[in-house]
């Protein structure tokens, strides 16, 4: 698996639809059909992406915003991002971003 670093770019793809219901963000993929929904945590992260950011950037916001250490929260953050870039909802971009 590759490893995300501090500046690895994250962005979402644009083959989904969006809306918020219940308080969870709800996603269709365009292509595929499939449903995500997503609450708490993972909405948060999914609301921080709505411009491109660095996985270190995600890192410090998530570790403000909750209760985590950061070595658990870099494994638990990265897997997530893992599987929503396998769904085709994210990319990951792991080369630097630019200065």
């Amino acid at each position: 698996m590759t490893t995300i670093s501090a500046h690895s770019l994250l962005r979402r793809t644009e083959n989904h639809l969006e809306t918020e219901l219940d308080g969870e963000a709800v996603l269709m993929h365009i292509g595929s059909g499939d449903l995500y929904g997503f609450a708490d945590t993972a909405k948060e992260i999914w609301e921080q992406l709505s411009a491109p950011m660095s996985f270190g950037s995600l890192i410090d916001h998530l570790i403000e915003q909750f209760e985590v250490d950061r070595d658990t929260c870099i494994t638990e953050v990265s897997q997530f991002l893992f599987k929503l870039e396998k769904q085709d909802i994210i990319e990951i971009d792991i080369t630097e971003m630019p200065a």
